[in-house]
């Protein structure tokens, strides 16, 4: 029984003991990381101030960017005809042609005016009434960071 007192009176000291030290080391972690964390936010907030004025794009200042988006889809119908007793059909409810199709299309242009402005355009190629036809869907300019009011 003595044997077994010592061995647990010792096992309890080392456990302990190695839990203090283990608190130790990680306090002395989390401090280091505080202090390193600290030291990113100066840094940070100093050079945050700058951004607009050291931000420039180089070399593609005046070439357009260009989308295009195809909005296509695939029709098979198993029935040859789409009525149904007891519902009446509008003007737009008709089934449509079988097979691939193009639907509302658009393009996209963007690009830096100049210095101080950016505009982009986006036209809609649409089929009306059995004519295609290109409707401007939206176009709009802004002024940059660098852009002076005074």
């Amino acid at each position: 029984m003595f044997i077994f007192k010592t061995f647990m009176t010792v096992a309890v000291t080392f456990f302990v003991y190695s839990n203090c030290v283990l608190a130790e080391d990680l306090e002395d972690r989390v401090k280091d990381l505080e202090a390193k964390l600290a030291e990113l936010e100066k840094k940070g907030s100093t050079s945050s101030n700058n951004i607009s004025e050291n931000t420039k794009i180089y070399g593609n200042e005046f070439n357009p960017s260009i989308g295009i988006i195809l909005n296509g889809r695939y029709n098979n119908f198993s029935a040859k005809t789409s009525e149904m007793p007891g519902f009446a059909r509008g003007e737009e409810g008709e089934r449509g042609r079988e097979g691939i199709l193009i639907d509302e299309s658009e393009l996209n242009f963007s690009s830096f005016i100049d210095d101080k402005f950016y505009g982009s355009l986006t036209a809609a190629i649409v089929r009306e009434d059995g004519s295609d036809k290109v409707e401007l869907e939206e176009a709009y300019i802004q002024t940059t960071p660098d852009f002076n009011f005074i």
